[in-house]
């Protein structure tokens, strides 16, 4: 294995294993979601190659959870293991020095030797984002989905409080897919505007989650019915329907991956 410096590694290690967490933020458009895949440049192999680059030797990570293709993060928490002695400082600048500029690490701490990002944590939020003008600002595009038409956020607002607390999403997850366990909580779903002053973004609406965890699309199935009820093509009280009859063509369609970002992970 090469290093940074481009020569080949022969330390050994002879430190103590310790296991560190970082909080990663990336912009998705560039990848092909967070996990390894052969046919796409996945954030996880990118994290990992620069990881071996920095520490000379191998090193394999986890992540709180699997974003897609063309999902952002503000807050991805990912964890790995290392004899290397090396200081989080070091650790965070060395990452950076090597990541594409569509990657940072925020911030790198050592960690619990049992700590898990996905398995422990508590709490994930997500937000959708939607740029509800007649045209769109193009600064603000990669990162948001452009919807022309008037949305009523009262009666938004009024269908999200339906999804508040602990249930069966199954309608809401990807068609043709099946868990053992499709009962999630969800603590908050808020929808409001958001600002963006500094692009002088006018109409940007956000529409945030907070849950235990998410069912494979749940969030984009969720946002995209949300709009439909702003729309005024689905009724607020339906929405209570749709949540019971686990039926997913009742649902709104699933919105791009654009418009998502992971904002944090909770533990």
């Amino acid at each position: 294995m090469r290093c940074r410096s481009g020569n080949h590694c022969s330390r050994k290690n002879t430190y103590p294993v310790t296991v560190f967490k970082l909080v990663v933020s990336y912009r998705g458009t560039d990848f092909c979601g967070w996990q390894k895949q052969n046919n796409g440049n996945s954030l996880q192999e990118i994290v990992e190659e620069a990881l071996g680059r920095i520490l000379c030797e191998p090193t394999g990570v986890i992540a709180s959870g699997r974003t897609d293709a063309g999902v952002h993060s503000l807050g991805q928490v990912v964890a790995f293991k290392t004899s290397v002695n090396r200081s989080a400082q070091d650790i965070r600048q060395g990452l950076n020095g090597v990541l594409p500029d569509s990657v940072r690490v925020l911030s790198a701490q050592k960690a619990s030797d049992d700590f898990h990002p996905q398995f422990q944590a508590k709490k994930k939020a997500y937000r959708y984002l939607v740029q509800n003008t007649s045209a769109p600002n193009p600064l603000i595009s990669p990162y948001a989905y452009f919807f022309p038409k008037k949305l009523n956020l009262t009666k938004m607002r009024q269908a999200a409080a339906y999804l508040v607390g602990r249930y069966d999403f199954t309608a809401f997850q990807a068609s043709g897919r099946k868990v053992n366990d499709p009962v999630r909580t969800v603590y908050s779903l808020t929808v409001k505007e958001e600002s963006a002053d500094l692009f002088q973004a006018a109409g940007l609406v956000g529409i945030t989650i907070v849950g235990s965890g998410f069912l494979y699309k749940m969030v984009r199935n969720i946002a995209g019915t949300l709009l439909e009820v702003g729309r005024g093509k689905i009724k607020p009280e339906a929405v209570r329907e749709i949540l019971e009859s686990g039926d997913r063509r009742k649902a709104g369609k699933t919105m791009p991956a654009r418009g998502l970002t992971l904002l944090w992970v909770e533990y």
